[in-house]
This record gives C-alpha cells, structure tokens and sequence, in this order.
C-alpha cells in the first residue's frame, strides 16, 4: 500500500510542485489582508456564547470604561485659570474626534448637590470662573465632591486626569487612529504641565505595534536561522532553499487561513509561527538525513527518495497526527484566545503534513538531478 502511494507521488511529482506553488501564490492574496487584534478581542468567549451577549448588553446598557485616561500635573494648583483653560480646549478638541464616545474631564463634569430633599444635577462646564472669588467656589464645589476626589483631581490639586471613552464598538481601525489623534493632541498640549498618557485604549494601540513588530522580525529570523541550521548540516544549498520555503509555505498557509475567516492575529496566535517553524525544519531534517543517508551507498536521487519515502513517510504521518490531535483537544476550550492557538496549531501540522508528503519529495525528484549534476561540474572545474 506505501509503495504504491510512493510510486502516486513519482508519477505526479510535477502537478504535485505546481499545485503547492499554485496554492501558496493564492493564499498569498488573503495573508496581506490579516489583522492585528487588540488585548481584549480573543479573551471572552465566541460573540454567539451567551455570556458574551451578556457582556455585550451590560455596555450597551451601563456605557463603556474602554477609555484614555490624560494625565494634566501641574507644578501649582490646577485650579488656575491657565490650566483649567488648557483643560477645557482638550476636552473640546477630543469631543470632536470621530471615534469618541464622550470626554470626562474637570471642565466638563455634572455638580451633583442636594438641597431641600431635591438632587441637582448642573454642568460644571458652565461654572468656570472668571474671578479669585468664583475660583475658590468652583475648587470647593469639586473638591467638596467624593465624586471628584481622587478620581479627577488628586489630593495635592497638582494633577487631574480627563478620561476620553472610545466608542468600543467602532472597528479596531477607527479605534487605532482615533488613539493616535488622541495621543497627538495630548503630547503637543505639553508645556508647561506635564502630560501623561495610559488606558485600556493606549495598551491596546501599543500591543497592535509590538505584535506587528514581533511578527515582522521573528519571521526573517526565523528563516535566516533554519538557513544557516540546514546548510551547517548538508552544505547544499538547494536543501537551505527548499527548506525555506518548505517552512514559510507552512506558516503562509496557516496565516492566511486566519486572514480567510476574519480572524485577527495577536501575541498569542504569533507563537503559532515558531512552533509551526520547529515542526517544519525537524521534518525537513529527518527527510535530508535519511535521503543524504541512501545517496552516500551510490544510490541515484529518484532512486535516494523513494527509500527516504518508504523509511520516513510512515514515522512523519504518525508523528504529525499526534501532534495535531494534541493541539485540536484545545480547540474546544470556551476562551476564545486559546481556541485560536489550538485550532490553527491543527492547521499549520496540516499543512507541514501535506507538504512533505507531496511537495517535499516531489521537489527534490524535481530538482536535486540538476543540482547534484551542477555541484559535480563545478567540482571537476
């Protein structure tokens, strides 16, 4: 039975090469479409679980705290008339801004008093004053509030804090640039309070750029390392290019199946890369050694593939069919984030399952004559 499979793959070793290249330059067209997600996306269960309906509902009923939180310290009191007037043009200029839902801040907040048995909500925005006696009445009204205290000025009055919601159901695209207009309006307010940024919003803007950075750096890493590891071993360059692109097909036919289903990438599902990576160069290793291991008793390069076929072929499908079993039990978890790892974990040994077994061996039927004949000549020369 596993020499007649061998002799299928001989037989349609060329349609084998050209369907995976065919395959990789149509994946190729839905991995430039993935998206970085933010911390929160993959931490509550699917969007059709109940608890995340009820997540759901719970903001829609009761608002967001998904915000920016602006930290103005001043080296005197912010209850002065200059700070209180940069403060009140921050609150305007991120009220404008497309993506916020609404601006908290000290200029902006509603004085709740009671007096007679009867609550009084009054938009402090209307009490700025404009005299040393309506200062000191708008401090004491805030700072009179348990509201206020410690919450949007701190108990020196050096420091207060104007809290920017983000409308947490925009699409994370509108969230990111909304962050950075915040983060430009902020940083150019500067001078001479000190400003400082934080927030849900801001640790989100900034795992969207270390994950793209991540991603970006360790995958030519990667590949320059399996290079150097593979020709170190075989001294053959032919086997450092078909590794390469052996290990970089397996990772673009995992990424872009992610990017298919609208599933964004983050620092979790990032780890799927290097652990697709070690499963791929180990493969390609083991099928090298054993290939390597027939040409040095005289055997030609067909004749070389098929024994490395009928020794390894067997030992890699039950080696990667475990490990795929393995990383699927996780799927089910109901974390979403962890259902990614171990769903396209599954995907990714599937893949590096498919090409060794048609696109490796097929390749090297394909290709190793010339290189060995080219290696030969140049060796006489």
């Amino acid at each position: 039975m596993l020499n007649k499979f061998i002799a299928y793959i001989f037989r349609y070793h060329k349609l084998f090469v050209a369907i995976s290249v065919i395959a990789t330059a149509i994946f190729s067209f839905w991995l430039v479409k993935i998206k970085i997600g933010a911390t929160s996306e993959g931490t509550f269960p699917s969007k059709g679980d109940p608890e995340y309906k009820y997540f759901q509902k719970t903001v829609d009923t009761f608002g967001n705290d998904y915000f920016e939180a602006i930290a103005v310290k001043s080296s005197g009191s912010v209850f002065s008339y200059p700070v209180l007037g940069k403060i009140k043009r921050l609150t305007s200029e991120f009220e404008q801004l497309p993506g916020v839902d609404r601006v908290d801040s000290l200029t902006n907040a509603i004085l709740i008093t009671s007096r007679h048995d009867e609550i009084s909500l009054k938009d402090i925005s209307g009490d700025i004053p404009s005299s040393e006696a309506e200062l000191k009445k708008f401090h004491d009204d805030v700072t009179s509030n348990p509201l206020y205290e410690r919450n949007l000025v701190s108990p020196d009055e050096h420091a207060t804090i104007l809290y920017v919601v983000v409308d947490v159901n925009a699409p994370f695209e509108v969230r990111l640039k909304t962050v950075e207009q915040i983060r430009k309006i902020a940083l150019a307010a500067s001078g001479p309070e000190e400003i400082y940024i934080t927030g849900e919003v801001e640790f989100d803007s900034l795992y969207y750029k270390m994950t793209w950075r991540d991603i970006s750096m360790f995958l030519p890493l990667t590949l320059i390392l399996i290079a150097v590891v593979i020709y170190a071993n075989f001294r053959r360059s032919w086997c450092v290019l078909l590794s390469v692109l052996f290990v970089s097909m397996a990772i673009q036919w995992t990424f872009s199946t992610m990017a298919m289903i609208h599933v964004s990438a983050t620092l979790l599902t990032a780890t799927i890369m290097p652990v697709i990576a070690v499963v791929g160069v180990s493969n390609a290793v083991h099928f090298f050694t054993e290939y390597f291991r027939w040409r040095s008793k005289k055997e030609g390069p067909r004749r070389a593939v098929e024994k490395t076929l009928q020794d390894v072929l067997l030992p890699i499908w039950l080696k990667l069919t475990t490990t795929a079993i393995g990383f699927v039990s996780i799927a089910p978890v109901n974390i979403e984030a962890i259902k990614r790892v171990g769903t396209f974990l599954t995907i990714g040994v599937i893949a590096v399952l498919l090409l060794t077994t048609f696109f490796l061996p097929s390749a090297i039927i394909l290709f190793s004559p010339k290189a060995d004949a080219r290696r030969a000549v140049s060796k006489t020369q």
